[in-house]
């Protein structure tokens, strides 16, 4: 009997740096809850970066297994899940308790029930949409249906902390960010099609790729100009969901 599992060593590093992006994920819970939203905004970012490396370096090791591919979504729940609700909780709580403490009011009700379970919407929506994702990645090689975690919480984190860093009022910001963070539940839920990110054809827009790509792993880490990730993130969606949807309509049209 062995009292623990044989772990291969090429497996190591890729489920390492899974492991590092799920202390951050707790990290950014524990600022969000310490009163310090735009660290925990900051830490859900930096997430954003890192969730890309551990699939890349099992798949250049030859590593990749279901283990590290369950290890991915129980990470990517508490960093696109639970955190950026938590952060979104806290911060509507702390900067605007008129509308969401429990003092507050939303359409009759108490402002903090109103708070407490659009931020429930979005954990249980990324549970959902990890658990989907995992079962059908196989049947959509091309295509992610819904938005996946990672943009979630990428959009979340990077669209507070460029409201903060262009000077926006937060007191009013966060009138609509826990509303912001309910759309995202559904677009995770949702059957939208999302064509996956590759390498492009073009010289010229793979060289685009590339230096929007740099400058995104630049920026964040120095925590500057936070209004280019947010940039990428909504130009892809926008322009993603609607160019998945017309590629669908067509491949069903000519099935």
């Amino acid at each position: 009997m062995r009292i623990f599992d044989r772990v291969p060593l090429k497996s190591v590093p890729a489920n390492l740096i899974t492991c590092g992006g799920l202390l951050l994920g707790v990290s950014a819970i524990g600022y969000a809850f310490s009163g310090q939203p735009e660290m925990a905004a900051w830490f859900i970012a930096i997430c954003a970066l890192v969730d890309k490396l551990d699939g890349t370096v099992a798949r250049l090791l030859n590593a990749t297994s279901d283990f590290g591919i369950q290890m991915d979504s129980f990470s990517d729940l508490i960093t696109f899940g639970v955190a950026p609700a938590c952060m979104v909780w806290n911060a509507a709580a702390q900067l605007d308790a008129g509308m969401w403490g429990s003092e507050g009011s939303v359409i009759g009700l108490p402002g903090s029930l109103i708070l407490g379970l659009l931020c429930a919407s979005y954990v249980v929506s990324a549970a959902l949409r990890l658990a989907k994702f995992n079962v059908t990645t196989a049947e959509h090689p091309r295509m992610f249906h819904g938005l996946p975690t990672t943009l979630a919480g990428g959009l979340t984190s990077t669209l507070y902390l460029t409201a903060i860093e262009l000077g926006f009022d937060q007191h009013a910001m966060m009138k609509v960010f826990p509303l912001l963070l309910a759309l995202c539940a559904g677009l995770m839920v949702s059957n939208l099609p999302l064509p996956k990110l590759r390498k492009a054809n073009s010289k010229v827009f793979f060289a685009g790729q590339l230096v929007l790509g740099v400058a995104v792993y630049v920026l964040i880490p120095l925590r500057m100009a936070f209004w280019v990730p947010l940039a990428v993130l909504v130009g892809y969606v926008s322009i993603g969901f609607p160019l998945g949807i017309r590629a669908t309509i067509r491949a069903e049209a000519d099935a």
